[in-house]
């Protein structure tokens, strides 16, 4: 892995909410990552899931919003040589909508190095020299199960650990003890991380 390694990751922006506008919403991504040089000291940019908050249609004012947005983030990060990775969330928040980040690329011919991800999936990028394990939400309905198959997986692709877990879903310290949701164990995940996790919720 390359000595010295610059991710951002963010999450749970939640774009169409229907309180917090995404006018508002794109505003404040814009000036999360403005098209300047600090922002091109990253290596990489994670969106950990949860990109909508619920199904929007074609003729909503706010998927042109979103598209204009993609397009000219894209752009900067493929001047600026920015890895993007963006994880399907929720699915009752994000549908498969951030599908929409690979459409503008393509056809926009943008030719940003990014990857939309909605299965369980271990990625090893060359250019890092670096693995990320990747966890939708809700990918079981019992974490026990998704542990399962990440170690199967880790197995199958030859490794013992990965670099970075790129996940959405709750541990168990990110809820009240009173609440009794599935949730996934921050050990596990901790023991086959070696450099990080990055996770909504």
């Amino acid at each position: 892995m390359i000595s010295e390694l610059k991710v951002a990751s963010i999450g749970d922006i939640h774009l169409g909410h229907p309180n917090t506008t995404t006018k508002e919403i794109v505003a404040n991504l814009r000036l999360a990552f403005p098209d300047n040089a600090e922002t091109g000291e990253l290596d990489m940019i994670v969106f950990e899931g949860d990109v909508f908050d619920r199904l929007l249609s074609l003729p909503d004012d706010n998927v042109f919003a979103i598209k204009t947005w993609i397009n000219s983030f894209l752009r900067m990060c493929k001047k600026r040589d920015i890895v993007v990775r963006v994880l399907e969330g929720t699915p009752s928040h994000d549908w498969g909508q951030s599908r929409l980040f690979v459409s503008v690329n393509e056809s926009a011919e943008i030719g940003a190095d990014l990857k939309y991800v909605n299965d369980l999936r271990i990625e090893y990028i060359q250019r890092f020299d670096m693995t990320v394990l990747y966890i939708p939400d809700e990918w079981e309905a019992e974490p026990d199960e998704t542990w399962k198959q990440v170690q199967k997986l880790l197995v199958e692709t030859g490794i013992d650990k990965v670099d970075i877990a790129v996940m959405h879903g709750s541990f168990e310290s990110q809820l009240p003890a009173h609440v009794k949701v599935p949730h996934h164990s921050s050990e596990r995940y901790l023991s086959i991380a070696g450099i990080y996790i990055v996770t909504g919720k």
